[in-house]
């Protein structure tokens, strides 16, 4: 097809998620300049993955609101629950009812896109393992159905060629988002590996390019698109920007409340009063989903050093130590056997 052809498609976009800050600096991305430099009309937002939300997901999805219409997606984890005792099936609505009250409040202008593809964590999905693949179909599944239950929008499938494969027949009437890297493919060609495999849903998204060269010059582009990393995905949507429309028109989530019985919709939270911390630890500090040391408590992230942070509530593990929620389900030490890991500032 080549990067002509792709850009002659005029709406584009591009997707983001905490990989395109350098947390080691103060600055943040220029969505504007992306924007303008990338002639986009539309964005992807990575919400979390598991029961993390990504570091920064609020700031983009809350810049993006007035100049983008914005496109969440969730990545699937299909290994975190192991040796837990949740079963696949409540690990997945686990993860859905997490998703669900991050978006609740503004779900943006498209429903939600489930992320399915291999983890270096997780293993190959292949089908020379087959327990695995039946483990991420069954996460999958009831990720899917918790999810579309609470906010009454079905959500398409993000995914590469080489996997469409492990989507059975209740799948393929989903919109779907294809991460192909590879610009002499064209649009018909991805619509005939679709094809290969019965997919019945709409090409909605073709994922063109990881390396952020939006010229095809063999320069990646993300630094001049305002990101503070090289690499971005780019993205176009193959029809009009008429066609766009009615298409966002008829794919936005409404805010109100889903139907959903009382015990299980996530509860509104109260405003909750965030305090400032400075991570003082000599090693940084490590963040946990639970306030703990033990098995049950994984070790999600790792925060340097020196860095401000905001602490959402004040809590202790069994143990009696301090802990501090800077997350949903993430926890870091205030104190670690007597030696500050965390400076209240205010």
């Amino acid at each position: 097809m080549g990067i002509l052809e792709i850009l002659a498609y005029v709406v584009r976009g591009f997707d983001v998620s905490q990989y395109q800050d350098n947390p080691d600096t103060k600055a943040l991305p220029d969505l504007k300049k992306a924007k303008v430099f990338l002639l986009a009309t539309f964005i992807g937002v990575r919400i979390g993955y598991g029961v993390v939300e990504d570091r920064l997901f609020r700031f983009f999805w809350t810049v993006a609101r007035l100049l983008l219409d914005r496109i969440p997606y969730f990545y699937l984890d299909y290994y975190s629950h192991l040796g837990t005792g949740k079963s696949n099936k409540q690990w997945g609505i686990e993860q859905a009812r997490f998703a669900w009250s991050l978006l609740k409040p503004d779900p943006g202008e498209v429903a939600l896109f489930l992320d399915v593809e291999k983890s270096n964590l997780g293993g190959e999905i292949s089908r020379l393992y087959p327990s695995r693949v039946a483990r991420v179909r069954e996460i999958a599944r009831a990720f899917r159905d918790e999810y579309e239950r609470l906010s009454g929008k079905k959500i398409g499938v993000y995914t590469t060629p080489g996997l469409l494969w492990l989507f059975e027949d209740d799948w393929k009437d989903r919109p779907i988002w294809l991460a192909w890297y590879n610009i002499n493919q064209t649009i018909q060609s991805l619509k005939v590996e679709l094809a290969k495999v019965h997919w019945r849903g709409p090409l909605i998204f073709w994922q063109y390019r990881s390396d952020g060269d939006a010229n095809n010059d063999g320069v990646p582009d993300g630094i001049k698109a305002g990101m503070e990393t090289a690499n971005l995905d780019l993205n176009i949507y193959p029809g009009t920007m008429e066609e766009w429309s009615r298409f966002v028109g008829e794919h936005t989530p409404e805010s109100t409340q889903p139907p959903a019985t009382e015990d299980e919709t996530p509860k509104p939270q109260a405003p909750l009063t965030y305090r400032r911390a400075v991570v003082v630890g000599d090693s940084g500090v490590n963040v946990r989903l639970l306030p703990g040391t033990d098995n049950n408590c994984a070790i999600v992230d790792w925060i340097p050093k020196g860095a401000v942070i905001e602490i959402i509530e004040e809590t202790r593990d069994n143990l009696g130590n301090p802990w501090g929620r800077v997350r949903y389900k993430q926890f870091c030490n205030i104190s670690y056997r007597g030696n500050p890991m965390l400076q209240i500032l205010e």
